[in-house]
């Protein structure tokens, strides 16, 4: 049986993580770990993951590193430290539900890897919060497909699976630590010519990412990811 390395970043989610933690921890077998790789947390995060560490040893890993590097850099040095056979990643705020991130592992034979999509026909997203950050969302990946001809609906899910020998060939031309990490992972993939598909998920919306900041700031935001995108294109 494949082992499975599913790596959980995470930045100041000390209002979030035991949600996910206890659901994927409770869901998932033995066979399946979970590395929590901390970055730059200055709440009770680690605190809480060290507990749950504790209550299931033969399951949670954590890495922590003291700098806020970035959830791409973070996932990175998960993926560079891990043995699976299979890796992957998944957001620290539960919006994908392990029965969801199970897809992923139920559909990886036979490709180098799957990705969730929150805007497939099939795809639902439960308690919506913000109709701006959907808005938002398309725009981002209208842009993304404009850029690089990536054939997906959803980069910027936060559940993605691949073989590691797939990843490891990669691995060294990732550079982007931050949101434009989805899209230079999907793009190096697609250079390398790997069989990536994406299926539909159910996605539950969930507040307060300490990434994205306040709505206030979500504009901005978005901006300053366009011009990471295009400086990703072009230079």
């Amino acid at each position: 049986m494949n082992k499975i390395d599913i790596i959980i970043p995470a930045y100041n989610e000390e209002h979030r993580i035991s949600d996910t933690l206890s659901q994927y921890a409770n869901f998932f077998s033995n066979n399946t770990q979970l590395t929590i790789v901390l970055n730059g947390c200055t709440d009770n995060t680690h605190e809480i993951v060290k507990l749950f560490q504790q209550d299931h040893p033969e399951i949670i890993s954590i890495i922590n590193i003291p700098e806020a590097i970035g959830k791409g850099a973070a996932i990175i040095e998960g993926w560079k430290k891990s043995t699976a056979d299979i890796v992957g990643f998944v957001d620290a705020d539960n919006a994908t539900q392990p029965d969801e991130f199970e897809k992923l592992i139920k559909t990886i034979d036979g490709h180098d890897g799957v990705i969730a999509s929150r805007f497939l026909p099939e795809s639902q997203i439960i308690n919506r919060q913000s109709t701006l950050r959907t808005i938002m969302s398309r725009a981002y990946i209208l842009f993304v497909k404009l850029l690089f001809q990536l054939p997906y609906s959803d980069t910027q899910c936060g559940a993605k699976l691949f073989k590691r020998n797939v990843i490891q060939r990669i691995l060294p031309e990732l550079k982007h630590a931050d949101m434009s990490f989805d899209v230079e992972l999907l793009w190096k993939l697609k250079k390398a010519q790997t069989d990536i598909i994406e299926i539909p998920t159910i996605w539950v919306d969930k507040p307060g990412s300490a990434m994205l900041g306040s709505t206030g700031n979500f504009l901005k935001t978005g901006a300053n990811m366009l011009a990471k995108l295009a400086k990703l294109r072009f230079f």
